[in-house]
């Protein structure tokens, strides 16, 4: 069931959202349950094996979304294979939610410090690296894979292609001369 219901959301997903989804099922999922068929698996087996998941493995999040195909496949199952059980769709409730904390911020009279900081920093290709995120805002990994032919300095534009964005749409960032400067410091580098 769970690999007709992949192949079912293979031809919805991007096929980045899909290799991402697949590779997660394949890796925590398959090697739990072996290739059981999914109407044999206990509502207390997959309830255990998420809860693993949340405290042993520590990936609350993961296991969310793991619980979400989980329930979809199921559900899939009741609307294509005429099965009705659903033994994860309510176990939502009984797991503990993931109290994580809040994100380190840094407040705005701080900013001048780090600031200063970061260009005080030994490495000046990582200075810059950083001085850069804070003036882009870029996604993490966007910045780092990021190629030359992709700054159009004249037009003052950062121009990321399709493919390296969530939405498959091309984005363009304007540059300001100030990162246009810490740009080509970059390049010499």
């Amino acid at each position: 069931l769970m690999e007709s219901w992949l192949d079912k959301k293979q031809k919805k997903w991007k096929s980045k959202t899909f290799s991402k989804a697949q590779l997660s099922i394949k890796k925590h999922i398959y090697p739990e349950f072996e290739n059981r068929d999914l109407r044999t698996i206990k509502a207390i087996e997959w309830y255990d094996f998420f809860e693993r998941l949340e405290y042993d493995l520590k990936i609350p999040t993961q296991m969310r979304k793991l619980l979400g195909f989980a329930r979809e496949a199921y559900d899939w199952a009741a609307l294509y294979c005429d099965y009705k059980e659903n033994p994860v769709r309510e176990m939502q409730g009984f797991i503990d939610r993931h109290k994580g904390g809040n994100f380190k911020f840094v407040d705005i009279i701080e900013l001048p410090d780090l600031v200063s900081s970061i260009r005080s920093y030994t490495s000046r290709s990582i200075a810059i690296g950083l001085e850069l995120l804070l003036l882009l805002f870029p996604r993490p990994g966007e910045l780092q894979k990021a190629k030359w032919e992709q700054f159009d300095f004249q037009r003052k534009v950062w121009i990321k292609p399709a493919e390296m964005m969530k939405n498959n749409k091309e984005h363009r960032v304007p540059l300001s001369e100030q990162v246009i400067v810490l740009l080509y410091r970059l390049k010499e580098i």
